[in-house]
């Protein structure tokens, strides 16, 4: 079996209580815009490739 590592003790330590004290509202507004900034830094570096850069690439490594 796991080792209980609070020893049956109802009194949360202090980092229990920094974990209790998260907001959910704020981490999912924080994870969701962390989650747009890196679909936007992707979207932008496929535009910078160009459009047909990766088809190039992969018609070029097709081709004999």
């Amino acid at each position: 079996m796991l080792d209980d590592l609070r020893n049956h003790n109802a009194t949360p330590t202090a980092e229990e209580r920094q974990w209790m004290a998260i907001d959910p509202f704020t981490l999912v507004i924080r994870t969701l815009t962390l989650a747009g900034v890196a679909v936007l830094l992707g979207l932008s570096a496929h535009e910078l490739l160009g459009p047909g850069a990766a088809v190039a690439g992969v018609l070029a490594a097709v081709t004999p």
